[in-house]
Parts: C-alpha cells; structure tokens; sequence
C-alpha cells in the first residue's frame, strides 16, 4: 500500500512544531543538568561549563544532587530500594538491580536472598507529598565556598567539591602539602599511617565522617554469631535478641567473661571466615573481595551498676581494646573501633584471630545489664585496585596541591587515577547533607 503524502502546508506546520517542541525539550534538559550535577565515579558526573561552576562557587553556599556511587555508604547518588527476605533488613542498593546476577543480590547481614522493594519516602522535590518508590532519593549536599585557594582550612578526611574535567565532584581530602602518599601491600597510608585510621581519628571533627558498612546485626540474626567464652557464663540471649548479663548474687562480675563474635562469610554458605571489603550497594560489580580488619562495635545498654563495657579487637598488628562507661540513669548507646583504639596488656583478654575479631565484656558490673542492637560494622579501608598504576608511589603533595579519594573504593574515580590535584580545581567544602532542596535561582 502507497504511504499517503501530506499537502505541503500541512508538512511545514508539521516541521515547525517539531522544531519548537525539540527546544524546550533541550531548554528543560540544560536547566536541570545545571544542577543535576554529581560524583565521578563508575558511572561518572553530569558535565557542566566551568564558568558556571566557579560563577556558582564564588556567588555564595550551593546545593547539589548526588549521581554517582564514588561516595557510597557516606553519600549516594542514583539507588534504589532492597529488602532481605530473611532478616528483613532494607537498603539502598545499586539503581541496576535488575541486571545483577541472583547469587550476587545477597543480604550481607544473613545471605539471604535481596528483593526489590518499595519504601514510603519523603519527595525532596519540594511537594510536601509522599510517594511509594522503588527508587531512594539521591542525597543533596550543601557546599560552602572556599574562602581562599590554600590548604590551611583543610583536613585529612574533610569532603570537598572539585571541579574536574568539566564536572563537578565530591571527594574525601586524603593528603595535603608536605604529606607522603605510599601504598604499602596496596594500601594507602599517609606518612606511614593507614588513611583509615587517620579517617577515624579525624571523624568527630567532620561534618560528614566516612560511614560505616555493616557486618553483622545480631538482633536480625535467629542464630547468634556470638559465643561466651566460659561454658557457665552470665550472658544469656533472650527470644527477643536481646543479651542479658546478670551477676545475681555475686558481688561483681566475672572478668574472664568474654562475648566473642564468631565471623560467617555469607558468601560461601556460611562458613567460618574473614571479613571482607563487600559493598552490598555494588551487585553489579564483579571482583575478588580482598579480608580486612578495621572494625566497630556498637550496642543499647541498660545498667543498674554503671559498669565498663569493654571491648577488645585483633588486628594484623596485634590486639587492641577500648571502653566506655554505662550510664545507671538510662539507656547508653556505645560505639568502639579499633582504628583508635589502644594497645593494653591488663584487659586479660582471649587470644582472638581473624575469624574471631572481636569481643566484649563488663567490668564492674553488679546486678544486671541488658545489651540490644548488638552490632559489628568495618571501617572503610582505602586500597589500590589492581587497575591502579602503583608507579607513581611514593608521592610527596606538593604546595597547591591535594590527594582526594571516593569512600566507594572499588569503583571511585580519585587521585588513585588522577594523580593529586591542584586546589584550584577545590570549589567548596561539603558540610553535609541537606534536609530538602534548593530551588534554582532564577539568574
């Protein structure tokens, strides 16, 4: 059949409207890559003029939407919503969840299975309603502008936004003027320090600290991976998942009565093993997963004794402890790692390995204590990748220049690439993660 020819007048109208449609659609699409802008990383920032980024950094403090997964688990772009069928434990995962094979959707709490879900979320598009999504919101950042091109306002592990390759990013400051970069075994240590440690030492002057990934939440584990070292220990485990420490009669506790977290590696059924650089966010990522040792411990305690919680943890370098005081006029949360962590020989401690990393116990407790929300968390450890040219090592920050790094380290795009960075390509500080949008100003 003949395809029937429009009348020429017909065709031009046609042709026009066209034309006129296709501009606002790219009028619409300049607008919001303007402030769509985001970290570099796997799948990169949205590009933007440098005149605009400098105009914007120079006028006054800005906001931006996140895109990328350079900064996962302290900030994320694009995402979308995952619960475990198991334990029930949501998070915000890869956007390409539909394309990642089964046996890597695993929950890195139990390894059970991972299925896209909906989650009621407040719309940060300044609409007051709330909608069921499968997509988590992208963080927004506020950026205040530099009040000079210098590094004396900087600290190690403080978040800055770069302008870079025509994008606008957000990394983590690594290393400043005068520091050594190595990378010793791949790791990246700062004047022969491990860039993790200096991180947590670092962290409660941050505006926005390196977050934590998870390990382990007994209160979502049915069998517990923690085990009390003496058979007629006082701890006892309630249906709840709650540990109970009660001396009863005793005058004070036992202080050879260790709790000590048995590690499973939910990626081979189970078994007895080490903790590993997973980020559960990256299931479309394929890679050797490569041990580390960088851990936390947290929990709710109740006291009536206001005992010492203590904890002790292994590390390749030897074992290292820290406590904290409970508090009788209420419930404590209480966190420890061992980045910051000191070395004593008085705590009595079991010989713990890498497959028992982490223990705890109470001093000084009389009567009962009740500990909840047990949980082991690691550290981000920064590291090469075995893409990474490790030639370049060892290297001294030059003046007016910086090493930035992303704390999703298997995919970020940093220094590791580039090389360090001249601070003029520093545009603000990120302060932190803003609570709703900013409406673009018209001008």
């Amino acid at each position: 059949m003949e395809e029937a020819i429009k009348p020429p007048s017909q065709t031009l109208r046609t042709v026009l409207c066209a034309v006129a449609v296709t501009s606002i659609v790219v009028a619409f699409v300049f607008v919001l890559d303007t402030w769509r802008v985001g970290v570099a990383g796997s799948t990169g920032g949205t590009s933007i003029g440098e005149g605009s980024i400098r105009e914007k950094a120079n006028r006054q403090p800005f906001q931006f939407e996140v895109t990328g997964a350079s900064m996962v688990p302290t900030l994320h772009g694009e995402n979308c919503w995952a619960r475990c069928v198991r334990c029930a434990l949501t998070a915000r995962v890869t956007p390409l969840f539909d394309r990642a094979l089964q046996r890597h959707r695993l929950c890195g709490v139990c390894g059970a299975l991972l299925q896209k879900t909906s989650r009621q979320e407040n719309s940060r598009w300044a609409t007051g309603d709330k909608r069921a999504v499968d997509r988590g919101d992208a963080d927004i950042v506020n950026v205040s502008p530099l009040a000079k091109s210098d590094d004396t306002q900087f600290r190690i592990g403080d978040v800055v936004a770069i302008d870079f390759q025509g994008a606008l990013r957000v990394k983590r400051i690594a290393a400043l003027q005068g520091d050594v970069v190595t990378v010793p075994g791949g790791r990246v240590c700062v004047n022969d320090r491990r860039l993790e440690d200096l991180m947590a030492l670092a962290a409660e002057a941050s505006s926005l600290p390196p977050a934590s990934l998870i390990v382990d939440r007994d209160s979502r584990q049915s069998k517990t991976r923690w085990i009390a070292r003496n058979p007629t220990s006082t701890w006892k485990r309630s249906e709840e998942r709650q540990w109970t420490f009660d001396t009863g009669s005793n005058d004070a506790a036992d202080d050879s009565d260790w709790l000590i977290y048995h590690h499973r590696d939910v990626h081979n059924n189970e078994v007895a093993g080490r903790v590993l650089d997973d980020y559960q966010f990256n299931l479309t990522v394929a890679r050797r997963l490569v041990p580390v040792d960088r851990l936390a411990v947290a929990a709710n305690a109740e006291d009536e004794s206001r005992a010492t919680l203590q904890a002790a943890f292994w590390t390749p370098e030897g074992q290292v402890f820290a406590q904290g005081d409970l508090n009788q006029a209420g419930p404590a949360s209480l966190q420890f790692h061992n980045a910051a962590a000191s070395l004593r020989s008085e705590f009595q401690c079991p010989v713990l390995d890498a497959l028992t990393p982490v223990a705890i116990r109470l001093k000084n407790a009389r009567g009962k204590v009740r500990l909840s929300h047990l949980s082991v968390d690691r550290l981000i450890e920064y590291r090469l990748r075995p893409s990474d040219d490790c030639t370049g090592y060892p290297m001294r920050i030059n003046a007016g220049e910086v090493f930035v790094v992303g704390d999703n380290v298997p995919v970020s795009e940093d220094s590791r690439v580039w090389g360090a960075l001249s601070l003029s390509n520093v545009v603000g500080r990120v302060e932190g993660i803003a609570s709703g949008r900013m409406k673009p100003q018209a001008k």
